[in-house]
């Protein structure tokens, strides 16, 4: 998507990379919630079900817990494998927390602007 964004030629607005009329980007933070509900698979995986929620990449962490630096979350990885694995999936979180940052920014301007509450066609 990030590849796509940038050879779109969307300018200093990124656009938003649509699936079925909705920002796929977005969508993805909750997409897997409600594997959260299945007993069976929160056991199998021995997962809380709260880190189940808006953790699209099943990281340590929810997406509401991501910070720049979750190092601390990653230091016991040693296989070089797994960590450039790692380091993949923390690029894909930032990726998804700037998505929402920049809805939100667009949002608030709308209503700064006073009007478009919940308009999320910027760049369309």
């Amino acid at each position: 998507v990030v590849d796509w964004r940038e050879g779109s030629g969307g300018g200093d607005i990124p656009r938003p990379f649509l699936w079925h009329g909705e920002n796929y980007l977005l969508k993805m933070c909750n997409d897997v919630d409600f594997l959260s509900e299945c007993d069976t698979l929160v056991a199998a995986l021995k997962v809380e079900k709260e880190k189940m929620v808006r953790n699209p990449l099943m990281l340590p962490n929810t997406l509401d817990e991501a910070s720049e630096d979750n190092s601390d979350l990653d230091s016991a990885i040693t296989d070089p494998k797994k960590l450039k694995e790692r380091q993949i999936l923390r690029a894909s979180e930032k990726i998804l927390l700037m998505e929402e940052k920049f809805k939100d920014a667009v949002e608030a301007q709308g209503d700064e602007a006073g009007g478009n509450k919940g308009n999320n066609n910027a760049g369309d």
